[in-house]
């Protein structure tokens, strides 16, 4: 999920979980803590530590408590009158929206950092989701603008005294009025909540159909790796794929009842046709086409580019790898490596065919090899062709 959105998401569930004396706080502080764990990035130098290290130790469950510690005593600096036990709260609910809502996408993460490196994925949202953001956001703006018209009542002060057996006090209809206006406040990021856990349970719902149409539309042998991916701005919107025996299967399709694709989109050329061939590129599953990816053969110069430390970081990332060797006239070879995790709608794998245009594809690694099989060069492929 995207940073911007992350904080939305805290600033919402820290003010679910604060009643209206700590309402400031409860949404400045959670809002940083669902920021802060994206700050990894500062610590990461290269893009093949980005592969091993991003979504590691500020996404685990064990630094949870320790990071949310940190960010409460920044915050207890200017909010002096909430306690630093409901600053943590609120730190910690941030920080683990964070964690929870990066677990749904299909990146990956590894939530028990440093005890293990294993990576977990829902695979129900895509990295970017409108209408995850939209809901967040709105949430956020309504529950900001209540407090706000609290502020700005400019009724006069028509106060009433309530007496206690100890004592008594002064209580302004302003003041009613503003207490009031919070607990509305925290019923919107309640019902916001709401909507939300709606959605991505309906998402969760969309991925369990999408996984069983993909098995029947593709049956794969008994213990090959499986998935279906989310794509961008729809939850009805898949990307299938499987491990069959030296092939990885791949098929682009829609479960919702719009679809009308046709199952061969155009590749785009500029921004302006990005949409068009969004529509085109994901047909019902009836009409989507399976196309069939061949793993390289074991060669000499596979072997020499798995002696990298570089191409073992890539594997271990990689949920479905697909290596690719070109021979070269001095004797040499290109090797690309990619995971079709993230093979766009429009064009096959890099240096497999499809047309010139918008081709830029993540994390594609290239080693070049001279005629001895040494690296002469090494690195992620940016734009356009190799």
């Amino acid at each position: 999920m995207d940073t911007i959105t992350h904080s939305l998401a805290g600033a919402m569930l820290g003010r679910d979980a604060s009643d209206r004396t700590a309402a400031r706080a409860a949404m400045i502080v959670g809002a940083v803590g669902a920021f802060v764990p994206d700050l990894d990035f500062l610590l990461i130098r290269t893009r093949v530590d980005y592969l091993k290290d991003h979504r590691s130790w500020t996404h685990s469950f064990i630094v949870l408590p320790f990071l949310a510690l940190a960010i409460a005593a920044v915050a207890k600096v200017f909010a002096r009158r909430t306690s630093l036990s409901r600053l943590w709260l609120f730190a910690a609910i941030g920080i683990l929206s964070h964690i929870l809502f990066d677990w749904i996408t299909s990146f990956g993460i590894m939530f028990f950092t440093p005890l293990s490196r294993v990576r977990y994925a829902l695979d129900w949202v895509f990295i970017l989701d409108l209408i995850f953001t939209l809901i967040s956001l709105s949430t956020v703006v309504l529950v900001i603008l209540l407090r706000d018209r609290s502020r700005t009542t400019g009724a006069p002060d028509r106060s009433r005294t309530i007496v206690a057996p100890d004592r008594s006090r002064t209580i302004g209809s302003d003041d009613l009025s503003r207490a009031t206006s919070r607990d509305r406040a925290r019923t919107i990021a309640l019902r916001g909540t709401a909507i939300l856990a709606a959605y991505l349970l309906f998402c969760g719902a969309m991925h369990a159909r999408a996984l069983s149409i993909w098995r029947r539309m593709d049956p794969s042998p008994p213990g090959a790796r499986v998935a279906v991916l989310p794509q961008f701005l729809s939850p009805f919107r898949w990307l299938g794929l499987s491990e069959h025996e030296g092939e990885i299967h791949v098929s682009f399709f829609d479960v919702g009842p719009f679809a009308t694709g046709g199952g061969e989109p155009r590749t785009p050329k500029r921004w302006s046709e990005v949409l068009p061939s969004l529509w085109e590129g994901y047909p019902p599953p009836d009409r989507a086409k399976i196309s069939k990816y061949r793993r390289a053969a074991d060669s000499p110069a596979l072997e020499a580019v798995r002696r990298l430390p570089e191409w073992s970081v890539y594997l271990a990332f990689a949920r479905f790898p697909l290596e690719t060797v070109q021979p070269e006239p001095d004797g040499g070879a290109t090797v690309i490596i990619q995971d079709l995790r993230f093979l766009p709608w429009f064009t096959g794998p890099w240096e497999r065919g499809g047309e010139q245009g918008m081709r830029r594809q993540p994390f594609v690694y290239r080693v070049r090899l001279d005629s001895a099989l040494r690296a002469v060069d090494s690195g992620f492929v940016r734009d356009g062709r190799p």
